[in-house]
């Protein structure tokens, strides 16, 4: 089939450089403080949730772990994670006089679609890129639920240090338009310690892999 090319351009320009395989992260269990809360870092994102975090998911806690690629997963027994505050949070900046939202986050994006479609491509990271539709811009407190992927972008501005040329072509964008991109994994169940993490786009996300099958 083919595909629109505006679509490809518009999603090479969001992730070209946020895609990353490393696995840099930082946990607080208890932050103290009233309601007593837990935070996640990685890659300079933060996700604060209204529960402290645990290993072994101690009562009154959300039990946490790290896929084999090094990302992140929560659960709680009832299977539902909810998350209170998201640093960076979406903000509006100016550029060429205009104003755009950057530093989006979404819960499972849909895949790639070959040519016009309803809801097929449609991004909430950066405004300054094609498809964009702010509805789909994660809101919080945001309550996740089953195995969903939750990924917090931050967005690179003009005049930044190492701050990507603008994309021939398209007036405002730069290639690529996201800095960084960082995904959280609600889980039902406690993954494998050698699982890899599910699929953070499209329908289809359940955990279908381990490091054992590897040859």
């Amino acid at each position: 089939m083919k595909m629109n090319p505006l679509k490809s351009i518009g999603l090479s320009i969001l992730i070209a450089a946020a895609v990353v395989y490393a696995s840099d992260g930082t946990v607080v269990e208890r932050n103290g403080g009233t309601p007593d809360v837990g935070t996640i870092e990685q890659w300079g994102i933060t996700w604060t949730f209204d529960k402290p975090l645990s290993k072994d998911g101690s009562p009154g806690t959300y039990r946490y772990g790290r896929f084999v690629n090094g990302d992140f997963w929560v659960h709680d027994e009832d299977g539902t994670v909810t998350i209170t505050t998201i640093s960076p949070a979406k903000t509006t900046i100016q550029q060429d006089g205009e104003s755009f939202i950057v530093d989006g986050s979404m819960i499972n994006p849909s895949e790639l679609s070959p040519g016009p479609s309803s809801s097929g491509s449609k991004q909430a990271f950066d405004s300054r890129v094609p498809f964009w539709d702010e509805s789909l811009c994660v809101q919080t407190p945001k309550t996740l639920s089953g195995i969903q992927s939750l990924i917090t972008a931050r967005s690179w501005r003009l005049g930044e240090n190492g701050c990507p040329e603008r994309y021939v072509g398209m007036k405002y964008a730069l290639r690529p338009t996201l800095k960084v991109a960082a995904v959280l994994t609600c889980v039902p169940s406690v993954p494998e310690g050698d699982a890899f993490r599910p699929a953070y786009c499209g329908s289809d996300t359940k955990i279908m892999h381990r490091a054992n099958e590897m040859d």
